[in-house]
């Protein structure tokens, strides 16, 4: 009798023991931290047929207003029978999480739309979600189209200092549509819309500079201190919260503050024409940069016909015009994806994320956390596989500022992916 009660109480531990594994199995699958998850999908755009953009507004200290602007032209769409007009779904997933160290979801919200797509290149989905405190809050958002297997998974950060945060102010057209960039073409016409009503006008800090590109990742260098004092300095009007409209026709940094007192504002940025584009010659030699010796960078950029120079460049790396064709669309989509992704202050390719990104290319696994990103090349935990790891940068012109950790063991696999290139 003792024995069968002995032996009852062993399988019933057994039992609960089970439940408690299934739990915590179902915990880890439901709720992980953002820290944990490989976000390579990220950098590899070209991989997707979704690709979203997205833009985050402070219309006051808790309620945060998120916008989507969905590509329709990218969703699958599907004719009912019996009907005329072809529809296209989508559905819009938002977490924000307390932290990138965190599986604490402060607030969520799912948004699906179904309906006629009939003469529509993209639709603009819009939410909110609340958050009652300061800081700075990683914020997933997931868009699937509903006809198909197709998504995108995207991390942004959420800033919510209040009268410090860059998310305080956001670009619209001349008829008050939402612009999703900050770095805006020369013949566009913006109003600069602000929540604090109460503003009269807003200050814009100009700097006309020229940044060098980045380092290679086996060379230490000390990079120089950025000189706050602009060159340049005008003010906006403000009528209710919003700016007459404006054209920013110069090339260079406008940094646009509540008060030059306080270093944080919201910035827009004038590149080259046709930015992030490569279209001319010019451009299409500067990021070559990497891939040539001295001498050859200063016979590119002596040449009188430059884009003959170009031409046999590549197809002297290439040894063929076809492969030479593969080679410079493979190449010039880097530094066009470059520029998407990774500009800060400077143009994307110039950048220590779009140095490596050129060369090595998309990586296979992506880390995030609130001050740095990892990159493997590989499998992890592979000895083969190359890590780079990217900290982050306070810089009150961006959020988007990282400097790649440098060292001389890099030197070895940086030449042979060069010469991979040159043969």
């Amino acid at each position: 009798m003792i024995n069968q009660i002995i032996i009852l109480f062993k399988q019933q531990k057994i039992i609960i023991y089970f439940i408690l594994c299934l739990i915590i199995i179902i915990s880890c699958k439901t709720t992980y931290k953002i820290s944990y998850h490989n976000f390579a999908s990220t950098y590899s755009a070209y991989k997707e047929k979704l690709n979203p953009e997205y833009v985050f507004y402070n219309i006051d200290n808790d309620t945060t207003l998120i916008l989507c602007k969905v590509p329709v032209g990218n969703l699958l769409k599907i004719r009912p029978m019996g009907e005329t007009n072809f529809y296209a779904g989508f559905k819009l997933n938002v977490e924000v999480f307390s932290s990138y160290q965190s599986n604490l979801i402060i607030d969520s919200v799912s948004l699906i739309y179904n309906d006629s797509i009939a003469n529509r290149d993209s639709f603009i989905a819009s939410t909110k979600v609340v958050i009652k405190s300061e800081g700075i809050f990683p914020v997933k958002l997931i868009l699937s189209d509903l006809n198909s297997n197709e998504s995108s998974t995207k991390i942004i950060n959420l800033n919510k200092f209040i009268g410090k945060s860059r998310n305080d102010f956001m670009l619209v057209d001349e008829n008050n549509n939402p612009l999703f960039t900050n770095f805006l073409p020369e013949d566009i016409r913006f109003r600069i819309k602000v929540n604090n009503l109460s503003l009269s006008n807003l200050i814009v800090r100009c700097y006309f500079r020229n940044f060098n590109i980045a380092a290679l990742p086996f060379v230490y260098y000390k990079e120089e201190s950025f000189n706050f004092e602009p060159d340049s300095l005008f003010t906006i009007p403000l009528e209710n919260g919003i700016s007459n409209v404006l054209q920013f026709v110069k090339e260079g940094i406008y940094h646009i503050q509540y008060n030059v007192n306080i270093k944080e504002g919201y910035t827009i940025f004038r590149f080259y024409r046709g930015f992030p584009q490569i279209r001319t010659p010019e451009q299409m030699i500067y990021p070559l940069r990497y891939l040539t010796s001295k001498n050859e960078y200063n016979k590119l950029i002596n040449a009188d016909n430059k884009k003959k120079a170009v031409d046999e460049f590549w197809l002297s790396t290439a040894g063929n015009e076809l492969r030479g064709k593969e080679l410079i669309k493979k190449y010039y989509n880097r530094v066009q994806y470059a520029n998407i992704y990774f500009t800060s202050y400077k143009e994307g390719w110039k950048t220590d994320r779009g140095l490596i990104y050129i060369i090595y290319g998309d990586p296979n696994i992506v880390y995030f956390d609130a001050y740095s990103e990892t990159w493997i090349y590989g499998e992890e935990f592979n000895n083969m596989s190359i890590t780079f790891i990217f900290n982050k940068r306070e810089n009150p012109f961006t959020d988007n500022d990282f400097i790649l950790v440098r060292s001389p063991i890099y030197k070895d696999t940086w030449y042979n992916v060069i010469d991979v290139w040159r043969r």
